[in-house]
């Protein structure tokens, strides 16, 4: 009897490791970092960045008049250590904005992907995006910030 129990031992152990390894790769969640040695960053920087919302953004989208006089969105996103987007979170702020902000994102083409110990790694980074109405101009004008695209984003 006691053979028995011994030869059982190790294969219910191999067993229960194949079983718990193959669960585990099914549900692995992949891994984003929250700070990063070098975070990721639009590929001309921050003037780029600046450049790309003003020609990209849907200015059609924001109301006819200047009611509000002023629209901003606080948005969190995942660039992948391919430097794609690949996910988009409404933090605060105008939600009207959220679709066309979104929309600006996917289409902004690849980022320079976040660094960590000399490697590319999946990260999430932090961006503010403000509109003002210009009365004089009767429309909608990109506010430049510089501390909306910094790293170091205050909330």
């Amino acid at each position: 009897m006691r053979y028995i129990e011994d030869f059982l031992k190790p294969t219910f152990a191999f067993y229960f490791l194949i079983i718990s390894l193959f669960t585990n790769a099914q549900q692995k969640q992949p891994i984003y970092f929250t700070k990063t040695e070098i975070c990721a960053a639009y590929p001309k920087q921050m003037t780029g960045w600046f450049d790309a919302v003003e020609h990209n953004f849907d200015f059609k989208s924001l109301p006819k008049t200047g009611k509000p006089d002023s629209l901003q969105i606080i948005v969190k996103l995942v660039v992948l250590k391919t430097g794609r987007i690949n996910e988009i979170y409404y933090h605060s702020g105008d939600k009207s904005l959220l679709n066309p902000v979104s929309n600006l994102l996917a289409n902004s083409g690849k980022w320079i992907p976040a660094m960590q110990g000399g490697i590319y790694v999946g990260a999430y980074r932090w961006l503010r995006l403000e509109f003002k109405f210009d009365i004089e101009r009767n429309s909608w004008k990109f506010v430049r910030n510089p501390d909306d695209y910094n790293k170091n984003l205050k909330l």
